[in-house]
């Protein structure tokens, strides 16, 4: 559930809104709440570097780095909840970002007894440009954790 902005009170000569600073209601109304249902996903191609320490006894462990190219999905549905601003209650608007390839970079570590190895990477996503019904994704980065066996 969100409310509206005080941004989009004062664009029209009013006091009102969500006051992000002082986490309250300015004047007491935040204007029309509208709930968003979203989903996402994201998918990425890494290049990286990984060094790696032997520790003895078949034990390593390893550090990765380097950039990656990805592609986010995003759709949100807005539904009002009361009339106002967007209409009647349960008017809904749908809010998309057009995936497109961007450039991100992926990290992690790793340690590996014999074949076996347990990683964690992270892959930060910056979120870009975005203009109007095109909204930036809702995912600025995702944390993967993986079992491997090297044969």
């Amino acid at each position: 559930m969100n409310p509206q902005d005080e941004a989009d009170f004062t664009t029209v000569g009013q006091q009102g809104g969500y006051n992000v600073a002082t986490q309250s209601c300015v004047n007491g109304d935040c204007g029309t709440f509208r709930k968003f249902d979203s989903t996402g996903g994201i998918q990425a191609l890494a290049l990286t570097v990984e060094p790696y320490w032997d520790l003895g006894s078949g034990w390593q462990i390893g550090l990765e780095a380097g950039p990656a190219l990805y592609r986010s999905t995003w759709t949100a549905v807005a539904t009002a909840e009361s009339d106002g601003r967007f209409g009647p209650a349960g008017t809904q608007e749908t809010l998309t970002h057009p995936p497109k390839i961007q450039v991100g970079a992926l990290v992690g570590a790793a340690v590996a007894k014999g074949p076996f190895s347990v990683r964690v990477n992270y892959l930060y996503a910056p979120i870009g440009s975005w203009a109007a019904k095109n909204v930036p994704a809702g995912i600025k980065g995702e944390w993967m954790l993986s079992l491997n066996y090297a044969f």
